[in-house]
Order: C-alpha cells, then sequence, then structure tokens
C-alpha cells in the first residue's frame, strides 16, 4: 500500500455493517481512495494560496486536467483526516467559505 492511500479498515467504522467495510477495500483497491487523495493534493500544491476549505477543494477539482478526478465535497471531506494522519496537509484558520457561506477550516499542504 502506497503512503496516499488509506488502510481500508479506517475508512469503516468499527461498528458500521459488515457492507460499509468491504465498500471501503473496493474504494481503496479500485484506486478511487487514492485518487481523490492525489487530486486534493494537487489542488493544495498547485494554487498560488495554497488554502482551500472542503468546498472550495470540491468545486475547484471540476475545473481540472482529465487525470484527475471531479470531487464532491463529501468526497474531499472524507479524505481530509486521513491527509492529516499522515503529515501531508495541515489545518489553517476557521473562516467564511467562498463556496458555502459557513465559516469552515482552511487547509493547506505542510
Amino acid at each position: 500500500m502506497n503512503q496516499l492511500t488509506l488502510d481500508y479498515a479506517k475508512l469503516a467504522r468499527r461498528n458500521d455493517p459488515v457492507s460499509s467495510t468491504l465498500a471501503a477495500e473496493k474504494m481503496v483497491k479500485s484506486g478511487k481512495v487514492s485518487g481523490h487523495e492525489k487530486t486534493i493534493l494537487y489542488i493544495l500544491e498547485s494554487r498560488n494560496r495554497g488554502c482551500f476549505t472542503t468546498h472550495e477543494i470540491a468545486a475547484y477539482s471540476h475545473n481540472l486536467p482529465f487525470q484527475y478526478l471531479p470531487l464532491s465535497n463529501e468526497q474531499v471531506h472524507k479524505r481530509m483526516k486521513g491527509l492529516e494522519e499522515k503529515s501531508l496537509i495541515k489545518r489553517g484558520i476557521i473562516r467564511k467559505c467562498s463556496i458555502s457561506g459557513e465559516q469552515m477550516t482552511e487547509w493547506s499542504v505542510k
């Protein structure tokens, strides 16, 4: 398993049904989890400012070259903790998101 791939046991909660663990395993084996993480890192690394909320990352992902996956906010949100645990990204300030208008955490690469 490479550095960008989460262990599928971490994708499903301990109390989730077996089907959730199987679905998490399928996501890892298909490369979708790794693809999601690569897209998020690409966005955070390639922007001059480099700090985005999950909604802003998701919105920006729809304007990337074809080799990067367009992501929903939910898909981005699910990957942030794992990327943070791997010390690839870090939390920043809490500010008003330009997409949702809500107060949200800003993320950047370490």
